[in-house]
């Protein structure tokens, strides 16, 4: 009996295999026919299906194949690769293995993750399967010339001999001939019997016989809104000292300038647009910090370098980089001044006001931590908030911890409150405060007094510094250098230093020139932001004459370390930081503003 029905029972279960792979073989062709008729969600919905009821079918790798492209058709590229994985996984030996490297390879070009499509698509193209190797070579070159940077190929092509021939092909589109040609020359004095060595000489050849295209920068400035006039003056400096490098350079230098109108978000966009354009070399700008902050990502995410001529705020530069300050951060201004103060001057017990502002924050901590280094002490730190006119609470506590320390030293005063402040100073000095019998001591312990004040702040702190009678040396910030401000304020601030990025010799003949030529040009004179953007744009004038025009080759350059003796300052980048160094040290004295040797 047994062995009567065990050949029906085969039979039988032959005809069911038969049956399934009719059933699995329909449902595929269903699936296929949706997908060729671009319904995504039918082809998909008859894929999951297949696949759930169909697990080890004989449809099962072409199915994940056909849902992999499935997904990616309808844009959703994680599903898409972890398909294509999972085809890998259940199936190593596939014929479709160079398709689903190819689903892998796309899946990460719309991530921008380029470094390993290039390598997916470079295995494809060796590969034996002729269709999907020529559309890897497709997808390759596309991605070569229209969405990898030079930089981010040079990156690549690192590692992959091959690739310096894309690199190449990019510099000619590129028109930048002269390097191509030699990086071609060695290419090809490496690689004599390389399987592209016809297309390297003709590559070559086409090289040698064009001269170079001109250099394209990119501009980000507000020519509207309520930082116009700054960017406007930037901008005019830019474009003379592109007008001054055309009169004896051959390689011409293009200005494509975007108007940020004030607006972060037009700054995103302009920066987005810039580093995306293959042509840019590099951009200049934002002015103020906060659009620089927003700009400088989207530039480094590319590689391309972004400079701002006066973005102030410390940490732009920790963004990437590829991105520079042409001007001096709150934090090193503040340093330069007490090192200046500590070790030329020679003084060493110290106050600070400032105002309770990021700015005020920065340049009074800053301060206090390069006094204490430098051997100094910081006896009494005080805040005020904006449109205070009245600092008799900030000044009277500096006096009193100013005549505390001068008793005892050694007291510790860093968790005082107020009360234990008037408490301790009653003890020392019995007086009435509110007398003004006791402000006749002048108070002398205190060897300076740092004010990174704004200038409107000047005519109320120190007429009130004096009537309190602390005679001590005036330090202030960078927002000091107004000279009429200064001037009506003679009989309290005269000998006080402070510092600036900004010092014009109005002497000197480079500068005369300068003013001169800006007047002309433009029909007004020229603010401080012009000199700003006319010194930045020498730099980069001067760094493109030695021949370095691309993105990279830029950016080489920058981090080589370089300085530049401006107008207004030198601006100087070392290995060791891309925020520029230089500072001015000034004292108005008598009437007029002079520069500190240091």
């Amino acid at each position: 009996m047994k062995h009567f029905w065990f050949p029906a029972l085969c039979l039988f279960a032959f005809s069911l295999l038969a049956q399934n792979d009719q059933n699995e073989k329909k449902l595929f062709n269903q699936a296929l026919q949706a997908y060729q008729a671009h319904r995504y969600d039918e082809s998909m919905k008859s894929l999951r299906n297949l696949l759930e009821h169909y697990p080890s079918g004989s449809y099962t790798s072409a199915s994940l194949l056909l849902l992999s492209k499935t997904y990616s058709q309808a844009g959703l590229m994680r599903r898409s690769a972890q398909t294509a994985l999972l085809l890998l996984e259940k199936f190593p030996k596939s014929e479709y293995r160079e398709d689903a490297l190819l689903q892998l390879a796309q899946a990460d070009y719309e991530s921008h993750d380029y470094e390993n499509a290039v390598k997916k698509l470079t295995e494809i193209k060796q590969s034996k399967n002729k269709q999907a190797s020529e559309e890897a070579a497709l997808i390759f070159n596309q991605l070569m010339q229209y969405a990898l940077s030079t930089q981010e190929i040079v990156a690549i092509a690192s590692t992959n001999e091959d690739l310096k021939l894309s690199y190449v092909r990019k510099l000619i589109s590129l028109e930048r001939y002269r390097k191509a040609s030699l990086i071609l020359e060695e290419f090809i004095k490496r690689n004599p019997k390389h399987s592209d060595i016809k297309i390297a000489k003709s590559l070559l050849k086409e090289a040698d016989e064009k001269n170079d295209g001109p250099v394209t920068i990119g501009l980000i400035v507000s020519l509207s809104g309520p930082y116009a006039e700054i960017g406007k003056s930037i901008k005019n400096g830019v474009e003379l000292a592109i007008a001054r490098y055309q009169e004896s350079n051959k390689i011409k230098i293009e200005l494509i300038t975007y108007d940020d109108r004030s607006d972060i978000v037009r700054c995103i966009k302009a920066a987005q647009a810039l580093a995306d354009d293959p042509s840019i070399s590099l951009i200049i700008g934002p002015a103020e910090s906060t659009m620089m902050a927003a700009a400088a990502a989207v530039a480094d995410f590319r590689r391309v370098p972004i400079l701002s001529p006066t973005a102030t705020q410390s940490g732009l530069t920790d963004i990437g980089a590829c991105v520079y300050q042409a001007n001096v951060d709150v934090e090193t201004r503040s340093r330069a001044i007490a090192r200046y103060a500590v070790q030329k001057m020679g003084l060493k017990k110290f106050a600070i006001l400032a105002p309770s502002d990021v700015y005020g924050e920065t340049a009074a901590n800053s301060f206090a931590e390069a006094v204490e280094s430098f051997g100094g002490r910081v006896i009494a730190s005080q805040k005020f908030y904006d449109n205070t006119q009245d600092y008799r609470a900030q000044i009277t506590t500096i006096r009193k911890l100013g005549l505390i320390d001068q008793v005892n030293a050694a007291i510790s005063k860093d968790t005082w409150s107020v009360q234990q402040i008037d408490s301790i100073y009653n003890r020392y000095f019995p007086v009435d405060p509110d007398n003004p019998e006791d402000f006749k001591t002048p108070l002398t312990h205190v060897d300076a007094v740092f004010l990174p004040i704004y200038s409107d702040d000047i005519k109320y702190i120190a007429p009130q510094l004096a009537f309190y009678n602390i005679k001590t040396q005036l330090l202030g910030g960078d927002n000091w250098y107004d000279l009429t401000e200064l001037k009506l304020q003679q009989n309290y601030v005269n000998g006080a230093i402070f510092i600036s990025e900004y010092f014009v010799n109005n002497g000197d003949t480079r500068t005369k020139n300068f003013l001169q030529t800006y007047r002309q040009k433009f029909g007004y004179d020229a603010g401080r932001e012009a000199l700003y953007g006319y010194d930045l744009m020498e730099l980069i004038a001067e760094i493109i004459k030695k021949g370095n025009h691309l993105p990279e080759d830029i950016q080489t350059e920058l981090a080589k370390g370089i300085e530049w003796n401006g107008i207004h300052n030198t601006i100087r980048f070392s290995k060791e930081s891309r925020v520029n160094t230089s500072v001015h040290l000034l004292q108005f004295q008598s009437g007029s503003v002079s520069k500190l040797k240091e």
